[in-house]
Parts: structure tokens; sequence; C-alpha cells
């Protein structure tokens, strides 16, 4: 193991931010080998980590220390874990707004509570009588979770949308849906079914997409 080095030059006229001062302060007492780390842990609560599910930077950690939020990232990802993931890459919003719920412990409650639930739909139903009006990224992030379900439970492992505006639906090798409904299905849709296992569709929203799965399931 060789040691090395590494100079930070900083010009005279230029006053450092708070947070690039206790970055500073961070590397000096990390700097022994092995304190990678460490180090990388401290930056983590100096700005945060940021949002489970939304694309937002939120500092969650400051807020709940970091203790308490890899508890609650680690019962997350065991749920998620206990279940095969399903990779959806749609154009839709779907987050907790920071104007909605500004409190980081009771909107990562509702994150965890969101991807614990077999019913997020009957979640946002709960939502809603306590809440009243519910912002448009939220509902959306509800019905994305239902949307997964849905998908695990036809064997989806992806839904996508192209930027034609077609939506890509792939099965996994253990798909739950009988070919004589798909068949129908492709016939009545007008969809394409591939050899590699993907369907393609029209469809324009959240809702009309969680229709067509929950039409697939049927018996």
């Amino acid at each position: 193991v060789e040691k090395g080095y590494c100079y930070l030059l900083t010009s005279p006229k230029v006053k450092l931010t708070p947070q690039a001062v206790k970055r500073l302060e961070a590397m000096k007492k990390l700097s022994p080998i092995g304190g990678g780390f460490q180090l990388a842990l401290k930056d983590l609560e100096i700005r945060g980590a940021g949002t489970l599910l939304g694309p937002k930077q939120s500092g969650f950690v400051e807020s709940v220390g970091l203790e308490l939020y890899t508890k609650l990232f680690k019962e997350v990802l065991e749920e998620r874990e206990s279940e095969e993931d399903v990779r959806i890459n749609l154009p839709f919003e779907a987050f907790i707004p920071e104007d909605f719920i500004e409190d980081s412990r009771d909107k990562l409650k509702l994150y965890s509570q969101l991807a614990q639930s077999k019913e997020p739909m009957e979640l946002l139903k709960e939502l809603e009588k306590v809440r009243g009006f519910l912002p448009d990224p939220l509902v959306n992030l509800f019905k994305t979770m239902k949307l997964k379900r849905l998908a695990q439970s036809l064997g989806i492992r992806e839904i996508s949308m192209a930027p034609s505006g077609k939506v890509i639906i792939a099965f996994g090798s253990e798909a739950s849906v009988s070919p004589e409904r798909l068949v129908n299905f492709v016939k009545e849709r007008g969809a394409v079914f591939t050899p590699d296992r993907k369907l393609y569709l029209e469809a324009k929203g959240l809702d009309e997409l969680i229709g067509i799965l929950e039409e697939l399931r049927e018996e």
C-alpha cells in the first residue's frame, strides 16, 4: 500500500460555504487509511441522502439521524427482496411533495407504509379522508405502486414507455397469464406480442395501465 496525497487549493477571494468547511474538517479527522467509509457516512450526514422513492434531495439523514434512516431503509429493502421487483420507467412524476408533508419523519413513515402495503389504493383513500386534496405526484406514487403489485402478480419484470408513447410490458420467464387470455387481449387491443415475451400497446396514463393489468389478471 502506497500513501497518496491530494492538495485542495482555493482562491483567497472565494469564501467557502459552511458545507464545504464541514467536509474539509471531516477529511482532516478521517484522513488515516481505512477512514474512507466513515468519511462517506459523514458526507451523507452533511448533505442528506434524499428521498427513498422520489427525485429530490431532502436531507433525511440530517433530520432523523443516520441510524434511524438506515433502519427504515433496511426494512424497505427486506420487503422488496421478499418478492421479485419490477422496473417501472414511465414519464410521470411520482413522489411526496415537500409542501405536502414537511416533516422528514412523517414522510419516511409514509414511504415505509406504502412500500409494505399490499393495497396501495386503499392506503391512498385513507390518506385522502384525512388530508382532503392530494397533489398529482403523490397520487401517481400510489398508482405506480399499485401497478407494481399487479405486475408482480402477473410475472411482469418491466413496464416502460418509449419516446413514441408506445408502452412496453416485458414478461419474465414465469408469467402468470394464460396463453389464451394473452391471445385474446392482443386481438382485442390491437397490441403486438413478440417472441422475446414483450407486449407492445397504446396506453395514455397510469389508470389505463392499471386497468390493462387488471384485465390480464382476470380469471
